[in-house]
């Protein structure tokens, strides 16, 4: 519950009311709760006592002050904060929207929470690979279908079962895939898993 010293003023007690609250804790991986250094970039992320908030001078200081605060930092538990995050087809992360204020809060998370860590991003990155790779043949299987190829409908099912795992939320990587897939939602079989 303590401050980073980039975050807070030197007289800041830390968080300590909220280290009993349930509903304070949230799951994260070593990688990015721990403060690391990236071995390509050099450059020092991961959360450990990170609390970047838009404008530090509403920091709180009690209970009664939370209500003041504005956290820099994406909530994986707010539906709307994980909404804006986004990954490009090489498994990078970026922002959903223009507004400078939200692609802010994505650049803060995507440092703090060491989202573009090299494992992690290869492995991402991977599986945006794979998802582009099928959904690029998706089109080709459909005319195939239309024309009864033999096996073709076979196949276009197939793929499409495979496309479908990948982007359910309990796949590695679920939202990247999403996303990628996104870009191929002018086929009809990637838009159809795509509202599913």
């Amino acid at each position: 519950n303590a401050v980073a010293k980039e975050d807070a003023p030197a007289e800041h007690d830390g968080y300590w009311w909220l280290g009993v609250l349930v509903n304070n804790f949230r799951f994260s991986c070593q990688v990015c709760n721990r403060r690391l250094e990236d071995e390509t970039t050099g450059q020092v992320q991961g959360k450990g006592t990170r609390f970047p908030l838009r404008d530090n001078a509403t920091r709180a200081t009690s209970r009664d002050t939370m209500s003041s605060e504005e956290p820099l930092l994406l909530d994986p538990t707010v539906r709307g904060d994980v909404d804006i995050l986004w990954f490009n087809q090489d498994g990078t992360v970026t922002c959903k929207s223009a507004d400078p204020e939200l692609r802010a809060r994505v650049e803060a998370s995507r440092v703090c929470y060491h989202l573009e860590d090299i494992d992690i991003l290869t492995a991402r990155g991977a599986v945006c690979a794979e998802v582009k790779e099928i959904a690029e043949t998706l089109e080709e299987w459909e005319k195939k279908t239309v024309a009864g190829v033999s096996g073709a409908r076979r196949t276009l099912i197939q793929k499409k079962i495979q496309l479908l795992y990948m982007t359910r939320e309990y796949s590695p990587f679920s939202a990247a895939a999403r996303a990628t897939l996104k870009g191929y939602d002018y086929i009809d079989s990637a838009k159809e898993i795509l509202e599913k």
